[in-house]
């Protein structure tokens, strides 16, 4: 299951940390609408070694208009270890960066972010996008 969800404008992950720049937006301000989100979504998915292959879903939603859905993206985690590789078999986290920079917001309104980690629910995360 996803422990963390959180949006920010600026992201990178190198050697499986997470370089994080102006994390946990909750408000984003835009010009003009039609905008382009310009966020990405930074997600921590807890799983233990020995899973693999798991199905993803990122829905996100217009929760202002009857939760109309703006994208979906569907991934699978795959988690790759060499036969040299001594790996702990507890659940330790991964961390994963969703792009939604592109993403066109049509309108000022609430937009939320909905999860599933191998076709069951987990967190979900609010956005509100106002005029600037």
């Amino acid at each position: 299951m996803f422990s963390t969800l959180f949006f920010t404008p600026h992201v990178t992950i190198t050697e499986g940390l997470i370089n994080v720049l102006g994390g946990g937006v909750t408000r984003a301000f835009r010009p003009v609408f039609p905008s382009h989100l310009g966020l990405y979504l930074v997600a921590i998915l807890d799983v233990s070694s020995a899973e693999s292959d798991i199905p993803l879903v990122f829905r996100i939603v217009d929760i202002d208009s009857d939760d109309v859905v703006l994208t979906e993206i569907a991934a699978d985690a795959t988690q790759i270890f060499g036969p040299e590789e001594d790996v702990d078999p507890r659940v330790m986290s991964n961390p994963f960066v969703v792009d939604l920079t592109s993403l066109v917001i049509p309108k000022p309104g609430t937009y939320r972010v909905e999860t599933t980690v191998n076709g069951k629910e987990s967190i979900a995360i609010n956005l509100q996008v106002l005029a600037q």
